[in-house]
Formats: structure tokens, sequence, C-alpha cells
């Protein structure tokens, strides 16, 4: 075996190690929801002359589950994190657009069982490609007044464990979109809805690590 077989030999079964250490998962959700009738814009003063009352959400996030090396890991009860990115449909892209999120998430069981567990996650970040308010353009779209906004998400989620490598959670989620009233009219836009995700672990689940709590 020459040097180059062997360094790539070492680079893989490195990662391997690194891959099973560390227990990155990849996850596609959806939603369909209500859109809170909060603003006249939502209720149907628009273009279209139609309540703006649902949506459609697809997303793909990436996280890290915790195994507890860490004693905040174990505090947490075993959470894992990571970044999403998620496309949003309101139903009128002529006036609303199809908005871009991307977010950081953070998921942590309440109480874990044997396959079961009942979860909160929040996530914090912006979404972009709004069609925002124009006095000539898009008079209506007071909720609205940058193509950017924060992005906002709490939920909460049961999963279940189906092997070493997959998982199904469901449940619902509230969202805010909001530009912070950096730029007027910001009505903002909020949702409720269900959720259901597939998520696939790289590699088989490991163990939790339970050691002794040191006291703060």
């Amino acid at each position: 075996m020459n040097k180059v077989s062997i360094l790539l030999f070492t680079i893989l079964n490195l990662s391997k190690i690194s891959y099973a250490q560390n227990q990155y998962s990849i996850e596609h959700s959806y939603q369909n929801g209500y859109v809170f009738q909060t603003n006249d814009f939502i209720r149907g003063n628009n273009a279209e002359k139609e309540i703006i009352n649902a949506f459609q959400m697809f997303s793909l996030k990436f996280s890290k589950q915790t195994t507890g090396k860490q004693q905040w890991e174990q505090l947490f009860n075993y959470p894992r994190y990571g970044l999403g990115f998620s496309i949003y449909d309101f139903h009128n892209p002529e006036e609303i657009g199809t908005p871009l999120a991307a977010y950081g998430f953070f998921n942590a069981p309440f109480k874990r069982w044997k396959k079961w567990s009942l979860n909160y996650e929040i996530g914090f970040g912006a979404t972009f490609n709004w069609k925002s308010f124009d006095p000539v353009t898009n008079k209506y779209n007071i909720a609205l007044g940058a193509g950017q906004s924060f992005y906002v998400d709490a939920g909460l989620l049961l999963n279940y464990r189906f092997n070493k490598h997959l998982d199904m959670e469901t449940g619902f989620s509230l969202t805010h979109f909001s530009n912070g009233a950096l730029k007027k009219p910001n009505k903002g836009l909020n949702t409720i809805a269900p959720k259901i995700s597939i998520k696939y672990s790289i590699d088989e689940f490991t163990t939790f690590s339970k050691k002794e709590i040191k006291p703060f």
C-alpha cells in the first residue's frame, strides 16, 4: 500500500469516528397550517381580494445529537441543535413572494422514554425573498415593509425512534415573521401549523453518557 492510499484510508476512518462521536443527522419537515388574521392585508384588503389564512412549508435541517460528553448536555436531557433552511408558500406569490428562511434551532426533551420523547424546539434566524410593501406596485402589503425579516419559531413535538438511524417527529409550532419595525409598515405575519418530520442519523445511534452532575 503506497503513502497516498494509507493517507486516504486514515482520513476515511477518522471521518467515520468523528461522525460516530458527533451523531450528525439530516431531517425533512412539512407543515400546512393557518395564518392568524392580524391585519387588513391578511383579512382580504389586497389585490386578490382574498383572505390569506393558509400556508405550507418545506424544510431541510442538519443537526448534531448530543450524547452527554459535556455537563450541559446531560442537564438539558441530551438535546440536539443545528441549522435549518425552509421555503414558505402563502398562496399569494404576487404580493407576498416565496420567502426563504435560514435559522439555528435547539431541540430538547421534556421527557424521554425508551423509544419516545416529548420535545420542545425553538428556532431563531432570518427570512429573505419577500415581496414587500411598495406604494406603487404592492401598496396593500402592510404586513411586510422590507424584503427581509426576523424569524422566530417555537414548537411542541413528539418523537419516535424506529431504529438506530431513523426517527419520526410530529407536533405543531408557532412562527413569527417581522423586521422589528426597522422598516415600516411592519404588521408582521404569524402562523400556527401541525408539523411532521423524518430524521435520518448518518451513523447508528449510540447510548447516552451518564455522569455525576457536578454542583454549580
